[in-house]
């Protein structure tokens, strides 16, 4: 499906986590939101002063983040588009953000060469982590929230602590400037890719190359790893999309698109992808043949006890002691969902009255 609105180039996408829509922003300074199944415009997210560069959304799926090279990141509502706060700091182009698994988080990367750690709710400034000697390109979270990982024109990654701020690896072996990286559902690898159109695979614990992978013919512009980790999708100036397998490294499938790939987002639990280009056109790409395994899920602790949401039927399951780091089939009548729940609980902080998950449901 080709989606038609956007005036400029799409230079960010996400899908949301209950897999109903998408959001794009790009260089006609706006933000919209498509649903994934019609292409339907819901609506369009205006406030930035410049083009939209980065975005991400809560894990609840109730807020949207952007960032601008008006320097600042807004904070949306998801539901009705309404802008809920700006978060001013940074000093350059804000090229990245991400939230936390617990909502409470926004990280941000700039060309101001440092990230920025911010209270959501509050809206403000928590901590600076400053160690970039170029400017920041990118930046992801560890799905327990432990980690934040850079990318930069400096050509390497960094590791930090989210909660002190410490640096506490850095990653070589680009030869030019990172254009981007994203992390593994399990937290275990690290993805990036640079100007130069080659992409990496690192190991998170040790920072360690684990492969290369170069195919592309120009810049790799986007990147993005499956829901079930066994798959990474790679957008390029080549105008081509690449599906590798990340155990053997090989080119599983390729397909040509109209214009210079900018962006990519997969869907939740479907072998779908979202991407935008540099024509302004936003995809939903059915990845057929690509089979996925078990989804990988995190544990959500709510203070009113573990769940976990089957990736099939959508339903919240009390957590099993013994599902923590296993393979396991939903245990709902008819649902064929099977999943890997990571060996680790994330506890998502409560902005409502009800329970979180009760808000997270599919209306």
């Amino acid at each position: 499906m080709t989606i038609r609105g956007h005036t400029d180039d799409v230079r960010a996408c996400c899908v949301s986590p209950d897999g109903r829509w998408v959001v794009s922003g790009g260089f006609d300074i706006a933000l919209k939101v498509w649903d994934t199944v019609t292409g339907q415009e819901r609506m369009t997210l205006k406030g930035h002063r410049k083009e939209v560069r980065s975005c991400s959304i809560s894990p609840d799926g109730r807020f949207v983040v952007s960032g601008s090279d008006d320097g600042t990141l807004k904070v949306w509502n998801a539901k009705t588009g309404q802008q809920q706060r700006t978060l001013s700091g940074h000093t350059g182009t804000v090229r990245a953000c991400c939230v936390s698994p617990d909502g409470r988080w926004v990280v941000s990367g700039s060309d101001d060469r440092t990230l920025k750690v911010w209270d959501v709710e509050m809206g403000q400034q928590q901590r600076t982590l400053s160690g970039h000697p170029g400017g920041v390109n990118a930046c992801c979270m560890s799905p327990d929230g432990r980690w934040v990982v850079s990318g930069s024109d400096d050509k390497t990654l960094k590791v930090w602590d989210v909660e002190t701020g410490q640096e506490q690896r850095t990653i070589r072996g680009h030869t030019a400037p990172v254009r981007g990286c994203c992390m593994s559902p399990d937290g275990r690898w690290i993805v990036s890719w640079d100007f130069y159109g080659t992409l990496k695979v690192w190991d998170v614990e040790t920072g360690q190359e684990k492969k290369t992978l170069w195919r592309h013919t120009g810049e790799v512009t986007a990147c993005c790893m499956s829901p079930d980790g066994r798959w990474i999708v790679s957008g390029s100036e080549d105008k081509t999309l690449k599906v590798w397998d990340l155990e053997t490294g090989q080119v599983h499938a390729e397909l040509v698109l109209l214009g210079r790939i900018e962006c990519l987002g997969f869907h939740p639990w479907r072998s779908l992808l979202a991407c935008g280009d540099k024509g302004g056109n936003v995809y939903i790409v059915d990845l057929m043949g690509i089979e996925y395994g078990p989804i990988i899920v995190t544990t959500v602790d709510s203070g009113a006890g573990p769940f976990v949401r089957c990736p099939a039927c959508l339903q919240y399951l009390p957590l099993q002691e013994e599902w923590l780091g296993q393979e396991v089939s939903c245990p709902k009548p008819g649902c064929e969902g099977r999943m890997r729940v990571n060996p680790f609980i994330t506890r998502m902080v409560q902005w409502h009255k009800r329970p979180w998950w009760k808000f997270w449901q599919r209306r």
